[in-house]
């Protein structure tokens, strides 16, 4: 599901937006959630300190990147708005927490994510799953206007199948791992 093209916020705005967020290793809440995330994704990658790790979509502040390095990973960073220069890749594992439901073009996007895997590849993704129990029009998650793409376990299915992935994981809330056929 998709917000409309013309309901888009102009990319000055949405930056403006992403930066009165408080992320940032002092946020307990946006940690554990990172944390939470983590020992569901890094178990496909056999927990290897020396896997290349991409944070696709990490925001002003690379938290998860931080959380990676704490614990002994590598971890490269991307952002459309704040790390705009595409590291080097391949990588073993990417990740993109709370970054799906913002893409505007998301078949562009899972693409170029796609295309920056190694064959044996892992995408983690975290991006809460619509439903067919949640009445989208009450949905907290549409609220965020800069929340503009919107899926569900169905749709990551079909994009498993579209791209050749499998999908290894999903918790049918938010965190979804797919991986390379």
């Amino acid at each position: 599901m998709f917000v409309s093209k013309d309901c888009h916020l102009d990319n000055k705005k949405e930056r403006d937006i992403y930066l009165l967020h408080e992320n940032d290793l002092q946020n307990d809440g946006y940690v554990s959630m990172f944390r939470r995330a983590l020992a569901k994704i890094l178990p496909y990658i056999d927990n290897n300190k020396n896997a290349k790790i991409l944070d696709y979509g990490c925001g002003y502040e690379p938290v998860l990147q931080q959380i990676l390095q704490m614990e002994g990973y590598k971890c490269d960073v991307y952002d459309t708005y704040f790390f705009a220069n595409m590291p080097n890749g391949p990588w073993d594992l990417i990740i993109s927490t709370e970054v799906f439901e913002h893409f505007a073009n998301p078949a562009q996007e899972i693409e170029n994510i796609i295309k920056n895997l190694n064959p044996n590849g892992i995408i983690g993704i975290m991006t809460s799953l619509l439903s067919a129990q949640i009445e989208f029009s009450k949905w907290y998650y549409m609220r965020d206007e800069t929340h503009i793409s919107f899926y569900s376990l169905k749709c990551f299915n079909w994009i498993a199948k579209r791209y050749g992935l499998k999908l290894l994981y999903c918790d049918n809330k938010n965190i979804t791992v797919l991986g390379k056929a």
